[in-house]
């Protein structure tokens, strides 16, 4: 198995210095509310990011449901080609958010998107080098 000294100096020669990470250790497994490193040592998961700070990691739940989905395609633009999900979760926000959301409100998620579209052609318009700042 790898150690994390061995990952470190890999990253050294591989990933730009600008990518920082907190901890020097590198994570090999996580369920629940811990992770695992390379070298074998537990920690509690302060940081597991968005994506399971509501079900922690390995969630069997949330496993099962992507295994099911990764079996049957793993992603398509829905703008170009829709699926059946991608209703179903506007379905739920709709019945779930307060007051009268209607069909409309599904697009909720996308405003900030649609900003920095916006502000990324404009810059474009302007010339290449230029920034563009909200």
């Amino acid at each position: 198995m790898t150690s994390s000294e061995d990952l470190r100096k890999r990253r050294a020669a591989a990933v730009a210095r600008g990518v920082s990470s907190v901890i020097s250790s590198y994570v090999d497994t996580a369920a629940g509310g811990s992770l695992v490193d390379v070298d074998g040592r537990e920690w509690i998961d302060f940081a597991s990011g968005i994506a399971v700070t509501n079900v922690g990691n390995a969630a069997p739940r949330v496993v099962a449901a992507v295994r099911e989905q990764v079996e049957r395609f793993t992603h398509t633009c829905f703008m170009v080609a829709p699926y059946e999900s991608y209703v179903a979760v506007c379905e739920q926000l709709i019945e779930l958010t307060p007051g009268s959301l209607t069909n409309t409100g599904c697009r909720v998620l996308t405003p900030a998107a649609t900003g920095s579209t916006r502000r990324a052609s404009s810059a474009r318009d302007r010339g290449p080098g230029t920034s563009v700042t909200s």
